[in-house]
C-alpha cells in the first residue's frame, strides 16, 4: 500500500481458511506506522435461531456505527475480521433463517458505504476441504462448502458497499494475494471484479 486516506476502515469477508486472518497480519506488518484495530466477529453459542438473529441484527447495527465513527474521525484505521455479509451465507445455511437485514442496514449508513473497503475472498470448495484441520470442517460437506462459495459470492453482488473487491485464491500463493489487496486498498486497482449471475 502506497497510501492510506485519512480514517482506513477495511472490511475482510470469505470462506473459512481463505487466508483472511494471514492477509490481516501482513497488512498489519507492512505499516507498522498505522495503530490498526482489528476486531474479529464469531456466532455466538448457545441461543437458538431467533435469539441469534435478534442479537446479530443489534450486533451489526452498532458495527456500522463504530465504522462511521471511525470514518468520521482522523486517523482511525480499523479492520473487520469478518463482519455483516457472513450473516446472509451463514444464517441460511447453517442456522435457519435468512440475513439479508444487513443490505438494510448498510442502506442506514451512507458515510460507510461510501468509505469503506470490502475485501471478500474464497476459494474452491475442494482447496477448502483440503485445509479442514479436524475442527471448524470437520462436519461440513462439499455441497455446503459449495453453497458457501456461491453465497458470499451473491452477497458480494447484492452489497451497496462501493469500493470493494472479490478475489478468487484459488492456485493462488499468499504474496500474490497480498499485492491484489495491497492494489486495492491503495486505489491502484479501482476495478470491481465481474461475478457471474447466480440463480
Amino acid at each position: 500500500m502506497n497510501k492510506f486516506t485519512k480514517s482506513q476502515v477495511i472490511i475482510f469477508e470469505g470462506m473459512e481458511r481463505c487466508g483472511k486472518d494471514t492477509q490481516i497480519e501482513l497488512m498489519k506488518s507492512a505499516h507498522p506506522e498505522f495503530a490498526f484495530r482489528v476486531m474479529h466477529f464469531s456466532n455466538v453459542k448457545g441461543l437458538n435461531a431467533d435469539e441469534t438473529r435478534e442479537y446479530s441484527k443489534t450486533l451489526y447495527r452498532r458495527t456500522f456505527s463504530l465504522m462511521d465513527f471511525c470514518i468520521a474521525v482522523h486517523d482511525q484505521h480499523l479492520i473487520l475480521n469478518r463482519a455483516h455479509l457472513g450473516e446472509t451465507v451463514y444464517g441460511k445455511i447453517y442456522r435457519g433463517y435468512e440475513g439479508n437485514y444487513v443490505y438494510d442496514i448498510e442502506k442506514q449508513f451512507k458515510r460507510v458505504v461510501d468509505n469503506v473497503s470490502l475485501i471478500v475472498l474464497v476459494d474452491e470448495p475442494e482447496n477448502v476441504m483440503s485445509r479442514e484441520d479436524g475442527e471448524s470442517l470437520s462436519e461440513g460437506k462439499i455441497d455446503q462448502i459449495s453453497q458457501e462459495k456461491e453465497r458470499f459470492e451473491l452477497a458480494y453482488k447484492k452489497s451497496i458497499i462501493n469500493h470493494k473487491t472479490l478475489i478468487n485464491i484459488n492456485n493462488k500463493d499468499i504474496d500474490t494475494v497480498k499485492l491484489e489487496i495491497e492494489s486495492f486498498v491503495s486505489g491502484e486497482r479501482k476495478e470491481i471484479k465481474h461475478i457471474p449471475h447466480i440463480m
